[in-house]
Order: C-alpha cells, then structure tokens, then sequence
C-alpha cells in the first residue's frame, strides 16, 4: 500500500500538485489497508480449512460406505451358503 501511495505523491508532485495529506491520513490509510489484509488472509484460511473439513468427511463417508456394503455382503455370502432359516 506504501508503494501506491508514493507512486500517486510521485505523480502529484511531477504535475505540481501539491499533495498535502496530513501524516495521520497516511498512517490510517496504512492501518488501514494492513488490516484489510489481515482479515482477506483470515478468509483465506478459514475457506482452506472448510475444504479440507469437506473432503475429510467425503473420505470417511465412502470409507463408511465401503464397510456397510462389506457387511451386507457377507451377511448375505452367509445366508446363501447356510440357508438355516
């Protein structure tokens, strides 16, 4: 954010405009714009955070999935190889 505001006092001063913003205008711009990147950096990790969450469950749900088909599987090996019922 520095940057583009030197850029834009560079600019002003070479088409001799007088770039009078007060200190605490700049330090607020500043503040303000870290915090901006503060929070997109929070969002970004919290969205991470909330795929990877997402994809754990995918897994274990068809890992859940695979055993109950093994069961019914077997229950059903077992019923056809000893019809006792």
């Amino acid at each position: 954010m520095s940057s583009i505001i030197d850029i834009q006092r560079e600019f002003a001063t070479k088409t001799r405009i007088k770039p009078n913003l007060p200190e605490t205008s700049i330090s607020m711009i500043h503040d303000s714009a870290e915090k901006i990147n503060r929070s997109f950096d929070a969002q970004n990790k919290i969205s991470i955070a909330s795929i990877n969450a997402v994809q754990q469950n995918i897994k274990t749900w068809n890992e859940n999935s695979k055993s109950f088909i093994n069961i019914n599987r077997n229950m059903m090996d077992s019923l056809a190889f000893n019809p006792k019922i």
